[in-house]
């Protein structure tokens, strides 16, 4: 199986949330930042935001600061894989808590350079990507993510019982939405 780490994207404004950062909006009982953090730890954590630094704290997550957040998701991408050395990672979003903890190991476990969760016949996230992927996940930048990549390349599935996998928040209705919708 080799090493996996996660890389959390957590860098992203949020303005469809609201004025306040949608990370650290509680989700049973602790910020959606820290819940996320928790479930990949030990993790990368990529952040733009001091309010998210702190609610990270005394977690087992490696903090890795993006300075030009406006750049786009793919600066994150970049950054994130470029603080780890590993065989394959898994690319989450900060912004999906509602992901379970079985699904992750499944998906670690997996021997697939390219491989994603899918609920219902839908991809969903953290999508594990290979080492032999790192170096076009680490020439990323802009407001393109690792979409292409995956286009490119396809993705070996991952069927899973899990609505999480597709469930981000983007707007404070999202947090009582039906799983999976």
């Amino acid at each position: 199986m080799g090493t996996i780490v996660s890389v959390v994207l957590a860098a992203g404004a949020s303005t469809r949330f609201g004025a306040a950062n949608k990370l650290l909006h509680p989700v049973e009982g602790e910020p959606m930042i820290r819940r996320v953090a928790r479930l990949h730890a030990p993790a990368v954590v990529v952040f733009a935001h001091d309010e998210v630094r702190a609610a990270l704290a005394g977690l087992d997550v490696r903090l890795v600061h993006n300075p030009e957040p406006g750049r786009g998701m793919g600066r994150s991408i970049a950054l994130g894989v470029g603080a780890v050395e590993a065989d394959a990672i898994l690319l989450a979003l900060g912004d999906m808590p509602f992901v379970r903890p079985a699904t992750l190991r499944r998906l670690a476990a997996l021997v697939a350079d390219l491989a994603r969760p899918v609920y219902r016949g839908r991809p969903g996230h953290p999508v594990r990507f290979g080492r032999v992927h790192h170096a076009a996940l680490r020439a990323l930048d802009g407001d393109r993510g690792a979409r292409a990549l995956v286009a490119e390349h396809g993705f070996t599935a991952l069927a899973v019982d899990d609505p999480g996998v597709l469930r981000d928040v983007d707007a404070p209705d999202d947090l009582d939405a039906a799983p999976g919708s």
